[in-house]
C-alpha cells in the first residue's frame, strides 16, 4: 500500500469530487482515478460508489479514513524525527563519565549542548576509565570522559582538562598549618585512597611518591567511591588524595591543602569511536562542543 495513494484516497473522501480533489493534489484527474483503482485494488474492496451525479463513500471507505489519517500523520512525524535526527536536533546520546567531571566539567558540557539540542535524550552512566573504554568498544557508549589513559588506537581522544592532586586532612588536622605538605610529613598518617581501577595514574603516582621519600604508607582502605573517601576523611579517619576539581564542591569537615612534592598532572580527556561519530550528528555536536570550550593542550 503506498502512502501516496492513501493520500489520494483522503482528499477525494473529503472533497467526494474527483475535479476538486484532482486540482487539490495538482494531479490530472486520470491520474488521481488509476491511483484509487491501485488502492482499492491493493485493499481488495470498493472505496467509494461513483456515477454521473456523485461521488459517496462506501462503509469499508468510511473505515479506511480515519484510519488513513493516522498513517499519513504518523508518516509524517516519522519523516520528521529521521531529519532531526539527521541534523542532530534528536535521538540518543549514551555518555559515560567518572565522578570527579561531574562537579563542573560534565554540567558545563550537558547545559551547552541542552541548549541546542534539547530534543537529543541523554543517558548518562558513571563508570571507571577503563569499563568506559570497553563500553565505547562493545558499542554500548557513545562518548566517554576519562582520566589518565591511553584508550588505543580504536578510539579517538581529545585533552580537556589537566588536575593536580591535592591532599584531604579532618578540618583542624595539624597538617593545615604545615601546607604545602611534603609527603614525608604523612609517615604517620592512616591514608585512605580510591581503588586502582578509578584512577591508575594518579594511584601509581601516590605510590611512586610515598617509596622515593621512604615512606611506606599505612593504607586504612581502598575505596571505590570519592564521596565515601570524603566521608572517610571529614570523620577524622585518614587523610587522602583527590582531585582538584573536588575542592570545588565543598564538604564541611574536609581541607584540601597543596602537596609540595611535584607529580605529574592528571589528565581528564574526551574519547570516542570515529566510525560511530560518523553516523550520529549528535555525538559530532557534543565533541565540537567539548573541542571548543577546551581546546588542545600543550
Amino acid at each position: 500500500m503506498d502512502l501516496r495513494h492513501l493520500r489520494h484516497f483522503v482528499v477525494l473522501a473529503e472533497t467526494l469530487h474527483f475535479h476538486r480533489a484532482a486540482e487539490r493534489l495538482h494531479l490530472a484527474q486520470p491520474s488521481l482515478s488509476r491511483s484509487i483503482r491501485t488502492l482499492e485494488q491493493d485493499l481488495g474492496t470498493l472505496l467509494f460508489l461513483r456515477n454521473q451525479r456523485e461521488v459517496r463513500l462506501t462503509s469499508a471507505g468510511a473505515a479506511l479514513l480515519p484510519e488513513a489519517r493516522l498513517l499519513l500523520a504518523q508518516a509524517a512525524r516519522t519523516q520528521r524525527l529521521m531529519q532531526d535526527i539527521g541534523r542532530g536536533d534528536a535521538g540518543l546520546l549514551r555518555i559515560g563519565f567518572i565522578s570527579s567531571t561531574a562537579i563542573t566539567l560534565l554540567p558545563f558540557l550537558l547545559r551547552g549542548f541542552r541548549a541546542a539540542h534539547p530534543r537529543v535524550r541523554l543517558e548518562l552512566q558513571e563508570m571507571s576509565s577503563a569499563a568506559q573504554t570497553r563500553a565505547l568498544l562493545a558499542g554500548q557508549m557513545d562518548v566517554a570522559l576519562i582520566r589518565d589513559m591511553e584508550a588505543g588506537p580504536d578510539i579517538r581522544q581529545h585533552s580537556l582538562l589537566r588536575e593536580r592532586l591535592l591532599l584531604l586532612v579532618p578540618t583542624g588536622h595539624a597538617l593545615v598549618e604545615q601546607a604545602p605538605v611534603s609527603f614525608s610529613r604523612l609517615v604517620d598518617a592512616d591514608i585512605v585512597l580510591l581503588r586502582r581501577e578509578v584512577a591508575p595514574g594518579s594511584y601509581d603516582r601516590i605510590w611512586a611518591n610515598c617509596l622515593a621519600h621512604g615512606l611506606q604508607p599505612r593504607i586504612l582502605m581502598e575505596l571505590a567511591d570519592s564521596n565515601a573517601v570524603l566521608s572517610m576523611v571529614a570523620a577524622g579517619l585518614a587523610v587522602s588524595f583527590l582531585f582538584s576539581s573536588f575542592a570545588q564542591a565543598a564538604r564541611p569537615g574536609v581541607t584540601f591543602l597543596p602537596l609540595q612534592d611535584e607529580m605529574a598532572d592528571s589528565e581528564v580527556s574526551l574519547a570516542w569511536q570515529e566510525q560511530v561519530a560518523q553516523q550520529s550528528p549528535a555525538l559530532r555536536s557534543f565533541i565540537r562542543l567539548a573541542q571548543s570550550a577546551f581546546p588542545l593542550l600543550d
